[in-house]
């Protein structure tokens, strides 16, 4: 019994011993080998892009822009082809009729009421345009910031800062610490590196998606086979009672463009300054000098991309090629 005693002591000491071996070389182990220390986060690769500059020359925007005026200018005209007459009637009874009479102050009072709905009418329409274009603004921002973040990933950037290439253009020409302050809020960056721009990437890209590539090339007239010649001043001479064909180079992305690409539609400025067809061009200069002068424009305008035009300057002439009398009856130096 002694004995055995005496070996399950022994064997005891030596678990103990070997426990503790084990033990110490564990803690050995945890004082040579340090705690590892978090890893330390990638700095941001930051890019730059000029939104308020892509916001102006995006092309669904500002084709927005040209189709909300356009718009509003017919509404507002039908307003006024509505209400004018009515307000000219209200006038030609007050005319008639003396100041203090009934009749006058009632003509008087529909005058003042068919202005204010007139002018309400107006508004109205100006307000809804400005809402229209406030809505089409939010989604050009999102469509760019969109397209920003994904030519930013597919570069490696990790975040894009607005700049402002030009604060002048962008918030006025005044210096004034107000100024400044404005060009703050838009842009706080006030240095970066120029190959991390990437506005002109993203303008490319942007075009490329949405631009449908028209430009007007160079503009002609005729009359009959003779070619007009601008003067010096830029304009065409053209006769009273003239015919004249006028036309205008149209391309696509640089070639000359077919089909519906090429349609424009022709307009004019100027009160009796002539009749022309919208659709061909054709103009038949009046056959007297119109009241607004002897001189007017012709706007051609992309049918499919109202927001390209271009405007030829016209100068009437009488029919034997001599300028407009000065009034009074006298003619011109040079007439």
């Amino acid at each position: 019994m002694k004995t055995s005693n005496a070996k399950l002591a022994a064997v005891a000491a030596l678990a103990l011993l070997m426990a503790g071996m084990i033990a110490g070389s564990a803690l050995t182990r945890a004082q040579a080998e340090p705690t590892p220390t978090p890893a330390v986060p990638e700095a941001p690769l930051t890019a730059y892009v000029d939104f308020l500059s892509l916001l102006k020359d995006h092309y669904p925007l500002k084709l927005k822009q040209v189709e909300v005026a356009m718009e509003m200018e017919k509404q507002i005209d039908d307003i006024d082809k509505r209400y004018l007459p009515l307000i000219e009637q209200q006038e030609v009874v007050k005319k008639a009729e003396k100041p203090d009479s009934r009749k006058y102050r009632q003509a008087l009072s529909k005058q003042i009421e068919l202005e204010r709905q007139r002018y309400g009418e107006k508004l109205l329409t100006e307000q809804l345009a400005q809402q229209e274009l406030r809505d089409e603004g939010i989604a050009a921002f999102d469509r760019l910031k969109r397209l920003v973040k994904d030519i930013a990933t597919e570069l490696g950037y990790t975040q894009v800062l607005n700049i402002v290439r030009d604060p002048k253009a962008a918030v006025g020409s005044k210096d004034d610490f107000e100024q400044l302050q404005q060009q703050l809020l838009i842009s706080p960056v006030l240095f970066h590196k120029a190959e991390h721009d990437l506005t002109d990437r993203v303008q490319a890209k942007a075009k490329e998606k949405w631009d449908p590539g028209i430009e007007m090339g160079e503009t002609s007239a005729k009359a009959g086979e003779t070619a007009l010649v601008k003067n010096t001043e830029g304009e065409y001479e053209i006769r009273l009672g003239q015919k004249v064909q006028f036309a205008v180079e149209v391309k696509k992305k640089g070639a000359t463009a077919t089909g519906k690409d090429a349609d424009v539609k022709w307009s004019r400025t100027g009160v009796g300054s002539g009749e022309l067809d919208e659709k061909s061009g054709a103009y038949t200069a009046p056959e007297a000098f119109p009241n607004s002068g002897d001189k007017f424009t012709v706007i051609v305008r992309s049918a499919i991309d109202p927001t390209i035009s271009k405007r030829l300057q016209i100068k009437l002439l009488d029919k034997e090629g001599k300028a407009m009398p000065a009034k009074g009856g006298s003619t011109p130096e040079g007439g």
